[in-house]
This record gives C-alpha cells, sequence and structure tokens, in this order.
C-alpha cells in the first residue's frame, strides 16, 4: 500500500522529535550529505548507496516496481 503525501509528511515530522532534534537541524544535515555525494534529493542518495554497495537491498525488493 502506498502512503499518502500526507502520512509520509507526518512520518518525516515524527522521528527528529523522537530524536530530541528539531526538523531544521535535519533538514541541515540532509542537505550537507546531498551535497558531499554530489546528488540532488534523497532519491539519488538511495541510489548512490546502491551502486556504491554502501547498502544491499533485499532479494524480494531487486527488480520490484
Amino acid at each position: 500500500m502506498r502512503e499518502t503525501a500526507q502520512q509520509k509528511q507526518l512520518a518525516q515530522q515524527s522521528w527528529p522529535a523522537e530524536l530530541g532534534i528539531a526538523r531544521n537541524t535535519v533538514k541541515n544535515h540532509l542537505r550537507s550529505i546531498l551535497a558531499r555525494l554530489g546528488v540532488k534529493n534523497r532519491a539519488q542518495a538511495a541510489a548512490y548507496a546502491v551502486s556504491h554497495g554502501l547498502v544491499r537491498l533485499p532479494p524480494e525488493a531487486v527488480g520490484a516496481g
């Protein structure tokens, strides 16, 4: 089941609070990470991580979509 935009936004807002940090702190760190990787967004960062062996996808996720 796909998340709605509202569900995704709520999820993104909740975990910084769970960590005890501000949303802007998360945004700043994310911006810095994306710049260091030379990518423009989270999807590109995820693709970079997979292609450089930083993370491995479970077998059932490969070719899904």
